[in-house]
């Protein structure tokens, strides 16, 4: 009998081990996984706050990808990404938004199906105001990219399907592609291209830049109207603190 109990404590000993250790297991994985949704939330604070700079540096595909290429400088491209959402979701008006994401699979590091880098689709969505913090604001953002594999949308708007790939580096998770070109809003997006004309206002020249002779109405300016404008300025003041 003192054997048997033996035999069952022991087996039960082992069953107690491997819950905890598949639990531990879990749980960091699962951590590893929310790093995907923050490294997404990180580029999108990026492009909130015009740090093109820092999200052309970490982006080593850079050189391979079609909607980022030698025709086109890196700047111009998130410029033009992020405009290409704000007109898909209506919020050119306020440019304010929180972001919500949907991972295509859950990584997980030692199987070869799991391990590869994660396409992540994303939905933007009107910020309301309040009277919070910044803080407090970007806690929500944060909160809410916390599923794992799915988050379902509140709402009917969808999903901009796998927009950006993330993909996990010594221990770093980063966003290294972009493709809006193979997206549900490719045609926006080429449509606004040949809109925006990132010529319209500036051009660089050898000796520096031209501003070129444009009227500027204020009373008939749209919110993109305004919005490239900015960008272009902000562009002139860029190149010249660069002297």
């Amino acid at each position: 009998m003192k054997k048997r109990n033996k035999i069952l404590l022991g087996i039960a000993s082992l069953v107690v081990l491997i819950s905890l250790f598949l639990a531990f297991a879990f749980v960091s994985l699962y951590g590893e996984n929310g790093k995907v949704d923050e490294a997404v939330i990180a580029f999108f604070d990026d492009l909130k706050n015009k740090n093109y700079g820092a999200i052309c540096a970490g982006l080593p595909e850079y050189a391979n990808t079609p909607s980022l290429s030698a025709d086109d400088k890196c700047s111009d491209a998130m410029f033009l990404l992020e405009t290409t959402l704000l007109e898909q979701y209506k919020l050119l008006g306020s440019e304010s938004y929180t972001v919500e994401t949907k991972k295509d699979h859950f990584w997980i590091p030692f199987l070869e199906r799991y391990r590869k880098p994660v396409r992540v689709s994303v939905v933007l969505r009107e910020e309301k105001k309040s009277t919070h913090s910044k803080a407090s604001t970007t806690k929500k953002i944060s909160d809410a990219a916390k599923g794992i594999l799915t988050v379902v949308p509140r709402g009917d708007l969808p999903f901009v399907e796998h927009l950006l790939t993330v993909k996990r580096s010594h221990g770093v998770w980063t966003v290294v592609r972009i493709t809006p070109e193979d997206s549900d809003i490719a045609s926006l997006y080429a449509g606004l291209k040949e809109r925006i004309a990132f010529g319209r206002y500036v051009r660089k020249t050898e000796r520096g830049v031209m501003i070129e002779r444009t009227e500027i109405d204020t009373g008939t300016m749209t919110p993109l109207d305004r919005r490239v404008l900015g960008y272009n300025l902000r562009k002139i003041q860029d190149l010249i603190n660069k002297k």
